[in-house]
C-alpha cells in the first residue's frame, strides 16, 4: 500500500519528496538549495551537541526505549555497614525473646509491660515474667531484690520449679535457696491437687502446706476432698498429712489422725493388710501381695481368712479393655423449634452443666455471733504492753523481727517477723481492700529507712511499724515494712463467762432450741457480750464445697 506524505515521519517525508522529484526539471538548479539546507542542518546539530550533555541526547534519540527503574540494592550489593546493622538487629531480636529463651548459668531473664530498674532492685508490672535456671515465675506484678535474691509476686501467680507447679495469689521466693511462701494457692503432683492458706517451699522438692485441702478431683468445686491441718509433700516421692477429715459434698464423714501416701509413679505397695468384720464374713483378715500394677492390667497374690467362710488363697489378674465410661444427657431440638424455644433449651442445658460442676449445690446456715465487750481497762492494758515493746525495739542491738515473732498479735505476719513485704501507697488486696488503714498508711510512709514509728491506736489494736527499706523509683515511693500489733482483748474473767455461755448455747442448739431463743438467753449477759443473729451470705446460701 502506498502511503501518503502526511503518514510518514519527517525524515522520510523529506526523502520521499526528493525521490518524487528526481529526474524532472533542472538538476543543477535544484542542487544548490538542497546543499545549503544540508549545511545549515549539520551546523545546528553540531551546536546542539556542544551545548547539551551527552546523556540527554541519548535519551532524546531513544524516546521509545523503556526506562529501567533504579535497582534496589540486593544482599550482594548492600553496603557493608548496612549488612552489619541488619545482622546486629536480627541477632538482637533473637536474643531478646524472653518467652522462648532459656537463661544461661547465672543469668536472669525478665519481661513485662512496665519495667523499672534501680541498682539491683527491679519492678515489673503487667504480664510479668522472670526466668532463672529451672525457675519460671509469671504474675501480674513482680518485685525483685537481687542483692538478697528475693522476689515478691502478686496477682495470678504461676511458679514453676522443675516439674513442680504452684498457683497462688501472693508469693515470696528466694531464687538462690529456692524456698518461699505462697498464700492462698495450690500445687499439683499427679494425681493430687494440694491447696492451702499458706504453702511453704522449705526445700527444692519439698513443701509444707498449712490449712490444706487434698483431692484428685479437678473440678473448681470438688465433690470430695480431704481437709487437713498440715501436709508435707516431697514431689514425686511421698505425702504425709495430719488430722485428715474426708468430706463428700462438703459433709465430714471420716477422721484419720495421720496418713502417708507414696507419690512415686509406678510404685507398687509391698503388702496390703485388711482387718475388719461384716455381716457376710464375720471377723476377717485379708492379705494382698501386689505383683504388678499398670494402667491396663494388674496382678496380685491373695490370702483371705474369715470366721464364717474359712480361709482361701490364690492369684488374681485384671485387664482393662475399656478405660473410659461415657454417659450422656441428650436434649433433643425439634425441627420446628422457634428461636425463643431454642434459647430456653440452651439455658436448660447450661443449667444442667452447672449442676454437674456443683454450681447449684448449696446449703443455708444461721449464725449466732458472740462478741466480747471491751472495757477501758482492756484498752489501757494493751496500750501499756505496746509501749513496753516499743521501748525494747529502741534499745541497742534490738531485733525487731524477733520481738514481732514473739509478741505480735498480727497472725498473717507474726511468723515472718512482722514482714509485710514491699508496699506502695494505697495498695489494695485482691478484693480491693486497702492493705493498710489510711491512718496507719500515713504514719508508715512518713518513716525514713530504719526508723520506728510511735505507738498508733486503732479500734482493735495498737501498732508499731519499722521501715526496713525505702525505695523511690521515678517518684514512686515503696517501703519494706515490718509491724508489731498488740490486740485489744477482753479480760480473762470476760473470756471465761463467754466460754461457759457458748457451751450452754451449743448444748441447747443440739436439743433443737431455735436460734432466736438462744439470742434472748445470751442478751441476759449484755454487760459482757454482744450477740448478733445472721444468715450466712445474706440468706443466699453457700456453695456446698465452699
Amino acid at each position: 500500500m502506498k502511503k501518503s506524505q502526511p503518514d510518514l515521519p519527517t525524515y522520510y517525508q523529506y526523502r520521499y519528496s526528493k525521490e518524487r522529484h528526481a529526474g524532472t526539471g533542472n538538476t543543477a538548479s535544484r542542487r544548490g538549495p538542497v546543499l545549503a539546507i544540508a549545511r545549515i542542518g549539520i551546523g545546528i546539530l553540531v551546536l546542539v551537541y556542544l551545548l547539551c550533555p551527552l546523556q540527554v541526547l541519548v535519551a532524546q534519540d531513544a524516546p521509545l526505549q523503556e526506562q529501567v527503574p533504579p535497582q534496589t540494592p540486593t544482599e550482594e550489593t548492600q553496603a557493608p555497614d548496612a549488612a552489619d546493622e541488619t545482622e546486629e538487629a536480627e541477632a538482637s531480636t533473637e536474643r531478646l525473646n524472653p518467652e522462648t529463651d532459656l537463661p544461661e548459668e547465672g543469668m536472669v531473664i525478665g519481661d513485662g509491660d512496665d519495667i523499672a530498674i534501680l541498682d539491683n532492685f527491679v519492678q515489673i508490672h503487667g504480664n510479668a515474667l522472670i526466668k532463672y535456671e529451672d525457675v519460671i515465675l509469671r504474675a501480674d506484678h513482680i518485685w525483685s531484690d537481687f542483692d538478697e535474691n528475693l522476689m515478691r509476686a502478686s496477682g495470678n501467680v504461676h511458679l514453676k520449679v522443675g516439674s513442680e507447679v504452684t498457683y497462688s495469689e501472693e508469693l515470696v521466693f528466694n531464687l538462690e535457696t529456692k524456698k518461699g511462701i505462697a498464700r492462698n494457692g495450690f500445687t499439683y503432683s499427679d494425681p493430687w491437687y494440694f491447696g492451702g492458706s499458706e504453702i511453704f517451699k522449705i526445700e527444692e522438692n519439698k513443701s509444707y502446706v498449712r490449712g490444706a485441702t487434698l483431692t484428685t478431683c479437678s473440678l473448681k468445686y470438688p465433690h470430695y476432698y480431704f481437709s487437713v491441718s498440715e501436709v508435707i509433700v516431697r514431689m514425686n516421692e511421698e505425702l504425709i498429712a495430719k488430722n485428715i477429715v474426708l468430706r463428700i459434698g462438703g459433709f465430714p464423714l471420716f477422721y484419720f489422725p495421720a496418713i502417708r501416701r507414696d507419690l512415686r509413679k509406678g510404685k507398687v505397695a509391698k503388702i496390703i493388710v485388711k482387718v475388719g468384720t461384716d455381716s457376710y464374713q464375720g471377723p476377717f483378715l485379708s492379705i494382698i501381695q501386689p505383683l504388678v500394677r499398670k494402667r491396663r492390667y494388674d496382678a496380685a497374690l491373695l490370702y483371705d481368712r474369715s470366721a464364717r467362710r474359712g480361709q482361701g488363697f490364690g492369684f488374681e489378674g485384671k485387664y482393662r479393655f475399656s478405660d473410659t465410661k461415657f454417659q450422656e444427657i441428650h436434649i433433643p431440638i425439634p425441627t420446628d423449634v422457634t428461636p425463643n424455644q431454642r434459647t430456653k433449651l440452651e439455658e436448660k442445658a447450661n443449667e444442667l452443666q452447672d449442676r454437674l460442676d456443683g454450681e447449684y449445690d448449696r446449703y443455708w446456715l444461721k449464725q449466732l455471733f458472740l462478741k466480747y465487750k471491751i472495757t477501758d481497762e482492756d484498752i489501757d492494758r494493751a496500750k501499756k504492753r505496746a509501749e513496753e515493746l516499743r521501748t525494747q525495739t529502741l534499745e541497742e542491738d534490738a531485733d525487731f523481727a524477733q520481738l514481732a515473732q514473739s509478741n505480735s498479735d498480727h497472725s498473717e505476719t507474726r511468723y515472718e517477723g512482722g514482714d509485710m513485704g514491699y508496699l506502695a501507697p494505697e495498695e489494695t488486696d485482691k478484693d480491693g481492700n486497702p492493705k493498710l488503714d489510711s491512718a496507719l498508711e500515713e504514719v508508715a510512709f512518713a518513716l525514713q529507712e530504719g526508723e520506728i514509728s510511735p505507738v498508733i491506736q486503732t479500734e482493735s489494736a495498737f501498732h508499731i511499724f519499722k521501715a526496713d527499706r525505702v525505695i523511690d523509683v521515678y517518684g514512686e515511693r515503696e517501703i519494706r515494712l515490718r509491724r508489731i500489733d498488740i490486740g485489744v482483748t477482753a479480760s480473762e474473767e470476760t473470756e471465761t463467762i463467754l466460754s461457759e455461755l457458748a457451751d450452754d448455747l451449743l448444748t441447747r442448739a443440739h436439743e433443737g432450741e431455735p436460734f432466736e431463743q438462744l439470742q434472748q438467753r445470751a442478751d441476759v449477759l449484755s454487760d459482757y457480750v454482744e450477740t448478733t443473729l445472721s444468715e450466712i451470705n445474706e440468706g443466699e446460701g453457700m456453695m456446698l464445697n465452699e
